[in-house]
């Protein structure tokens, strides 16, 4: 065969070889990039890639470190603003809660229908825009976009204040933290660094996929991309933990983390009376399992606390703090058993959070 083969070569000229072997070639690389392609649509595909989400979440994370639902997980492309918020109720007055984790459980089913029926009463609108890890500067952040980008501009405002917003402000986002013009913004993790909320890992991904050129290329950086990802988080890990973050109530903090907190406190209320058409601002405290049992030292009431004597507007602003102690002797009727960060037990959330609230809110109505 060998021998044929190259009797068969030999049969041809130059210029019919080199046309021989550019067809071949070509051949080659269109066969390579045909397979290349249909792995880089495997890879999109598990990766639950949406143009349209990325593009909507690309705009917006970069100044708000992080939106509600990871673009991999989300569904909802007919209703992509939920990605930032949620509307509930269609009345003419906008009330805004939002917070971390414990505002984002404003939205479950049971408390989505004492909302509504609460709005329908009062010809209310709630903006429900509770958003998981969301502490101070994130939350400044968000306000000033719910109010440039989407003209929402709320009469109340209720923020859901967690005890992680502590370790939050300074694990995650001190160091993203920036001003513009006045304004507070955070801006996403560098892309390739590990952090559990660092979404632009994910983007980066579905962009290199999609990049323009060859197919094989971007596989090829795609591959190195990932690789160097993985090695970052088997050296590195993933820093700022829950228990990381808790770690931070077990002791008082320093003066210059004091400092710091009551600093992002005070940007977070200068913003919110930034507008004529605020009229209050409810702020929400609660206490975690280990507060009660005595674990924990320090609480971000205490700071809030600080930061208030320092302002001027302080007939605006309501703390909302003071919860039914009585449950207090079985901590499992308050707190779900067994989470870490102390989010509360549905019946307690609904009876003793979500109504006192709108009972103080209702004062003001």
């Amino acid at each position: 065969m060998g021998f044929l083969f190259v009797g068969w070569w030999l049969y041809f000229n130059v210029k019919e070889k080199i046309f021989l072997v550019l067809v071949s070639t070509l051949i080659t690389i269109f066969t390579i990039e045909i397979f290349s392609k249909r792995i880089i649509s495997e890879k999109l595909q598990r990766l639950n890639y949406n143009e349209k989400i990325s593009s909507f979440y690309d705009i917006h994370y970069k100044n708000l470190h992080h939106l509600s639902t990871h673009p991999k997980d989300f569904k909802d492309v007919e209703n992509i603003n939920s990605l930032l918020f949620r509307t509930l109720g269609n009345g003419a007055t906008k009330i805004l809660i939002h917070g971390d984790s414990w505002g984002a459980q404003f939205e479950i089913k049971k408390s989505k229908k004492l909302l509504l029926k609460f709005a329908k009463k009062y010809d209310l609108q709630f903006i429900l825009a509770g958003n998981s890890s969301y502490s101070f500067s994130p939350l400044t952040a968000q306000l000033t976009k719910l109010r440039d980008d989407f003209s929402i501009f709320p009469k109340f405002i209720i923020i859901i204040v967690d005890q992680t917003d502590i370790g939050d402000e300074l694990c995650r986002y001190q160091n993203l933290r920036y001003k513009s013009n006045g304004r507070v913004y955070v801006k996403p993790d560098p892309i390739g660094t590990t952090r559990i909320y660092s979404i632009g890992n994910y983007l980066e991904q579905c962009r290199i996929l999609n990049s323009s050129g060859f197919a094989i290329k971007n596989l090829i950086d795609h591959k190195k991309f990932v690789i160097e990802l993985n090695k970052n988080v088997n050296e590195k890990g993933y820093p700022c933990t829950s228990k990381s973050i808790l770690k931070k109530l077990e002791k008082e903090i320093s003066n210059e983390d004091k400092n710091y907190i009551i600093e992002v406190i005070n940007d977070y209320t200068e913003n919110v009376f930034d507008n004529d058409n605020l009229d209050k601002l409810f702020i929400v405290t609660h206490p975690h399992r280990n507060h009660i049992t005595n674990e924990y030292r320090l609480d971000i009431k205490d700071l809030i606390l600080e930061s208030l004597n320092t302002l001027d507007n302080g007939d605006s602003i309501i703390l909302i703090d003071q919860f039914n102690f009585n449950y207090y002797s079985n901590l499992d009727s308050v707190f779900v058993a067994g989470d870490i960060t102390s989010h509360l037990n549905e019946n307690y959330f609904i009876e003793n959070f979500v109504k006192k609230i709108l009972k103080t809110l209702e004062t003001y109505l």
